[in-house]
């Protein structure tokens, strides 16, 4: 992270330097005073509350510590209403029924408080709801975290075990299409052992369990139990640090923050309002003139068109999820290949996203477990290549006719269209017959899922869909979910590759390393699910707020955002 067109040095170290004359000058008249104590640096705790995402089981209970608050408070911060604008509206508020859409990402964190996140600027778990947690006996397949106690739900309902227990007993179902079981690792059950103490106990060794369990979104749950679904999807009861107040649909959501907060009411941000812009230009136009203090991704074309802008990770990597399950020529890995040998990914980066970006030959950056150099470096642009390839394939005299769309939405992320469009333009200049198919989210979505029997598409899918696949868990085995067979988004039906990856996911340490290596060699080998662009995330942030970015796309406004004027 680093900022562009940021405050002034002389700007920001006027107040200090005042402070501090009339500190001396107070110090010099006093008669006889004790000397003031030495204040110790803040700092963030190793472990605050947890342990480090990794792979490895421990069986050592991590030590029980409150999250630190990013920035520290001062008896005379500035109180202000804030107003955030990101790029897509929800399709729905229910954080505990699949996917509400793409945008949610950027708010949804500051109503919610699942057992573990990431400690800002850090690839760290701390706790949140639960206090602290430890593998039973070193079973990596056993897990117990000891829930925080204090934690009511907004419409004061108590969070412990039983609730916990409850919610993620529900979200766990496949019919839920959450990410939340495949990132614990795989199926499981929880149980309250007490009031709070909370086990989940997997079917095979699920050592992600703990980064997993950033994944669970709570809602209070008898009010959940008892609403209707209309008023599920429309208004969430949860125990973050804001709560729901309106979702003016086309218009904008209401927050406020929640006065019985564990960790303290957010007092700086009275009220928050989130809008909806598609158009990047448009949200960093409302940045500059005031109309919003916030904007997410406002892309690399308006860097210097908000009064600052601060490039993050986002963790998300452009792919192209080929249905090689359902489209006879996709079958072929010299077709697949030649698709990807036809991408002249460093243009488009240099010509879209100013350089910012990294090309990539994997769905996953370079940070993930399984993830080693060979496989990052993106299949080379060479178009006499794809041609070649789609000659030893047989591929005009097989299927002559055959023509295919790669599928996305407007307004994911900028510059999106522009980007498949000269993807498409690229295929055709080595004898492809592709085009775009520009779709709505709920459209985009179905074909996403065709697998499961509930879509209009089931079975079929689309030629080739697209999105920036983020994987936040910290290990590959997440990203194979695409191209497992059974999957309800699998593409992918690999005979060689499929019977791997469920065992894969038990595996630990050195072994699971390598073996998730070799399985995405062999993808990366064959062409099955290729990367393309790690994308970067430029926000835009108003001169009077300050924002810290995470090495992800997830966003809490009372940790990582404040007043400086």
């Amino acid at each position: 992270m680093y900022y562009i067109n940021n405050l002034s040095f002389a700007k920001l170290i006027k107040p200090v330097l005042a402070g501090v004359i009339l500190l001396l000058f107070l110090l010099a008249v006093a008669c006889g005073g004790a000397a003031a104590p030495t204040e110790e640096p803040t700092s963030v705790p190793e472990s605050g509350g947890g342990q480090a995402a990794s792979v490895e089981p421990t069986s050592a209970l991590a030590p029980t510590t409150a999250p630190v608050a990013t920035f520290e408070p001062v008896a005379s911060e500035i109180s202000r209403s804030l107003v955030i604008v990101s790029n897509l509206e929800p399709n729905h508020l229910d954080w505990m029924d699949g996917n509400a859409g793409a945008g949610t990402e950027h708010f949804r964190n500051s109503f919610t408080e699942p057992l573990t996140q990431r400690i800002t600027g850090s690839s760290e778990l701390r706790g949140l709801a639960a206090e602290s947690w430890e593998s039973v006996g070193g079973d990596p397949s056993h897990w117990r975290f000891k829930i925080r106690q204090g934690i009511t739900f907004h419409n004061g309902e108590t969070f412990d075990a039983n609730a916990a227990a409850t919610d993620m007993n529900f979200i766990n179902l496949p019919e839920r299409g959450m990410i939340y079981t495949e990132a614990v690792g795989g199926p499981h059950e929880v149980i309250a052992v007490d009031d709070y103490t909370l086990d989940i106990i997997c079917e095979e060794a699920c050592p992600l369990a703990p980064t997993g369990a950033r994944f669970t979104l709570f809602a209070a749950p008898d009010w959940y139990t008892n609403a209707q679904e209309d008023e599920r999807r429309s208004t969430f009861i949860s125990s973050g640090p804001f709560q729901f107040i309106s979702w003016d649909r086309g218009i904008s959501l209401k927050a406020e923050p929640f006065e019985d907060y564990w960790q303290g009411e957010v007092v700086k941000f009275p009220e928050v309002s989130v809008v909806w812009r598609e158009e990047d230009t448009v949200r960093a136009a409302m940045v500059k003139t005031g109309e919003a203090d916030w904007a997410y991704d406002v892309g690399p074309q308006n860097l210097n068109n908000v009064p600052n802008a601060i490039i993050g990770e986002s963790s998300e990597v452009v792919v192209l999820k080929i249905n090689s399950k359902n489209r006879e020529p996709f079958q072929d890995p010299k077709v697949r290949l030649a698709l990807r040998h036809a991408i002249d990914c460093e243009t488009i980066n240099e010509q879209l996203y100013d350089g910012l970006g990294v090309c990539r030959g994997s769905p996953f950056n370079d940070k993930l477990t399984g993830s080693r150099p060979d496989i990052q470096v993106p299949h080379e642009y060479n178009p006499q290549l794809a041609r070649q390839l789609l000659e030893e394939a047989d591929y005009f005299n097989k299927w002559p006719d055959f023509e295919f769309d790669v599928m996305t939405r407007n307004g994911r992320f900028p510059r999106d269209v522009e980007m498949f469009e000269a993807i498409a333009g690229m295929w055709v200049e080595v004898g492809f017959k592709a085009g775009v198919a520009l779709v709505e989210p709920t459209i985009w979505t179905n074909h996403y899922n065709q697998n499961d029997a509930n879509s209009p598409f089931f079975g079929v899918g689309a030629d080739i869909i697209s999105w920036p696949h983020g994987n936040e868990t910290g290990d590959s085995w997440f990203s194979l979910r695409n191209i497992l067979c059974e999957h309800r988004a699998g593409y992918g039906c690999d005979e060689f590759l499929n019977p791997q990856i469920i065992p894969s996911a038990a595996l630990s340490g050195q072994e699971r390393e390598e073996k998730l290596y070799e399985l995405w060699k062999y993808v990366y080998d064959t062409g099955l699910y290729p990367g393309v662009l790690e994308l970067p995330i430029v926000y835009g942030v108003s001169d009077r707020l300050d924002f810290i970015s995470r090495a992800e796309r997830e966003v809490r406004w009372d940790e990582q955002m404040k007043w400086i004027e």
